[in-house]
């Protein structure tokens, strides 16, 4: 593939990065499924990348006595960017053939060309929520948008922010999208026995011109890392958040809870370093990008527009936009989107129907899965038991 062959060990130097394992690893797949051999590059890679988000926690301590909820560093901002220029430019490099990718997807079945527009829209979600990363960096960065919360002093920064990041994330959707979707027309680097994971090697073969861009493919991995790293960051400093209650301050007991939260988090990671971990990341990935990530979205939208109230969620946006826009419209579009998000599931369950995964992966991966499913009506019954118990309480008092 791509005019390379891997038959003894890992490339050298200016070759594969370790964070392209999975396009070396499903090149090399093993059918000896189990967990004994680990990938030594990728196992060195997941220590650093956790290593260097405690040490992260650490210096932001140090530097302010605590952990600050909206702290980012200004120069954060350009990598995302960088990047999806990066992107985008490849995915306008092949407008070019657009004709061609097109004329094929109507001469193929109606299969094929299912799984490709679903693939097409799952790496969508897969960028989104890189962008997701994106967002907290801009917003957290610039110091002018904060999560959950809009400042009416601030309603000008406010639009050009949220308008800035419109632009930056339809830039990277559109742009994975379109590669996603030529990608099947490009019969050179598509003549292996790919697994669900190639929307990741895509980016490399999205960067081919002739054999294989070493340097472009880097820095498109090393953005796309960058992002879930700083994801991840994020979300770690959100969970200390939430069990401190906004109070963090790494001392005592807040430092153990800090480090079982990395432990636990490389601890399962390292499994995916194994000989066995491209068929369990392959089903993990299948099952929570194509199922969970769309079902959080859809409970999300639901919970937004119908039990918050979708005319006090519009009220909201207008607040935040100082009145200019239009309240209708916006009304129209955020009510469906829930049917968009709606379609990708039932595209994707009518394709995982109909994969070649290990059974025995595929049950494992809907482990979590099962989890997000479980936790909307325990955390109803919660609320319920509270309500009547804080409601009984009062009557006898």
């Amino acid at each position: 593939m791509c005019k390379e062959t891997y038959s003894n060990g890992y490339p050298a130097l200016f070759s594969t990065p370790p964070y392209n394992f999975f396009y070396v690893e499903v090149m090399l797949w093993r059918s000896d499924y189990n967990f004994r051999k680990l990938n030594t590059p990728l196992l060195y890679c997941i220590v650093f990348v956790w290593s260097v988000l405690w040490i992260l926690l650490v210096i932001e301590r140090f530097t302010y006595g605590r952990l600050v909820w909206n702290n980012m560093y200004l120069w954060l901002v350009a990598i995302p960017w960088i990047w999806m220029l990066l992107l985008a430019g490849m995915a306008i490099a092949n407008l070019s053939n657009i004709n061609t990718s097109l004329g094929r997807v109507f001469r193929m079945g109606a299969k094929e060309s299912l799984i490709i527009f679903s693939d097409a829209i799952e790496c969508a979600l897969y960028i989104h929520s890189a962008s997701t990363g994106t967002e907290l960096i801009h917003g957290k960065g610039l110091n002018h948008y904060a999560s959950g919360h809009i400042d009416p002093r601030l309603n000008s920064e406010n639009v050009w922010q949220s308008g800035l990041m419109l632009v930056l994330t339809a830039l990277h959707v559109g742009g994975a999208s379109f590669c996603a979707q030529s990608n099947g027309r490009n019969r050179s680097v598509y003549n292996m026995y790919e697994s669900n994971l190639w929307i990741l090697p895509m980016y490399s073969k999205c960067t081919l011109v002739g054999n294989y861009s070493h340097l472009l493919s880097t820095l498109l991995f090393g953005g796309l890392m960058f992002s879930y790293m700083t994801v991840a960051f994020v979300l770690l400093k959100t969970a200390l958040h939430t069990i401190f209650e906004y109070r963090v301050k790494l001392v005592f007991v807040e430092q153990a809870v800090v480090g079982g939260l990395i432990v636990t988090c490389m601890a399962l990671s390292l499994l995916f370093a194994t000989s066995n971990g491209l068929a369990l990341l392959e089903s993990v990935e299948a099952v929570m990008s194509g199922l969970a990530t769309p079902y959080v979205c859809l409970l999300e939208l639901v919970a937004l527009l119908y039990v918050y109230r979708g005319h006090d969620f519009i009220s909201d946006m207008n607040v935040a936009t100082e009145e200019n826009l239009c309240s209708t419209r916006i009304n129209t579009q955020w009510h469906i989107i829930p049917f968009i998000a709606l379609i990708v599931i039932i595209l994707k369950m009518i394709v995982l129907n109909h994969n070649e995964l290990p059974e025995r992966y595929m049950y494992i991966a809907l482990t979590p899965l099962a989890a997000i499913v479980l936790s909307v009506p325990l955390r109803a019954c919660h609320n319920a038991y509270v309500f009547l118990h804080s409601t009984m309480r009062r009557r006898n008092n």
